[in-house]
């Protein structure tokens, strides 16, 4: 965060997803309390691990189910 924070010329910080293992409360609270020391707006693009995609089970169609944690909550982070 420091090198971050030093950078006078970043207006705010693109996460690109999988900030989490298993998207776990524990793991996003963890992620919020070190995003929280950036002095710059962030935006999270949730990744699979965020949102419990990887963990889904498969549904009636044969595709992946999305479960656990959503976007919604990573946005409240």
């Amino acid at each position: 965060m420091a090198i971050i924070n030093s950078m006078n010329d970043i207006a705010f910080v693109v996460l690109t997803g999988d900030i989490t293992e298993l998207g776990t409360d524990a793991e996003i609270k963890l992620a919020k309390d070190i995003l929280s020391e950036l002095k710059v707006p962030y935006y999270i693009i949730a990744g699979n691990h965020d949102t419990g995609w990887s963990f889904g089970e498969l549904d009636g169609n044969g595709t992946m189910a999305q479960c656990n944690v959503t976007c919604e909550v990573l946005r409240k982070v």
